[in-house]
């Protein structure tokens, strides 16, 4: 089935980043991306933005980031409680609008980071707030 990238991450809740296409199918797996598909990183294990570039090596049309995802692990993590994974998707949140560069990003990116070194700060996680700082402009 063929669609537009711009529909398809619409309907996902991401941000299209390239131009809009037509593309056949997606994967979340660079290593099965096929010429024509989107390539939708996510963050499981590891970080799936760093391999953008090899999906686009492989062919992939697009790539969109999952600007709507970390909002709602933001959501999900605060009310349930979970501080750390609250911070943790503060900085890979951050770390995405730094690499994304729009706009108002930069400033969103720090708010997000100050916002997880004090979490980090308080919960004695200092290394994790040493490496979010790294991040900060």
């Amino acid at each position: 089935m063929r669609c537009l990238t711009s529909d398809l991450t619409t309907h996902l809740g991401g941000e299209l980043v390239g131009p809009d296409v037509s593309i056949e199918g997606a994967s979340i797996d660079s290593r099965t991306i096929r010429p024509g598909q989107l390539y939708a990183p996510i963050v499981a294990e590891r970080d799936g933005h760093a391999f953008i570039p090899a999906a686009l090596e492989a062919g992939a049309s697009a790539y969109a980031k999952a600007t709507g995802h970390f909002e709602e692990a933001l959501r999900m993590n605060t009310r349930m409680g979970t501080r750390p994974w609250v911070a943790q998707a503060q900085r890979e949140y951050a770390r995405m609008l730094v690499e994304r560069a729009g706009p108002c990003d930069r400033n969103r990116a720090n708010q997000l980071l100050g916002e997880a070194i004090t979490t980090y700060r308080e919960l004695g996680m200092e290394p994790w707030a040493t490496q979010a700082a790294t991040l900060v402009e």
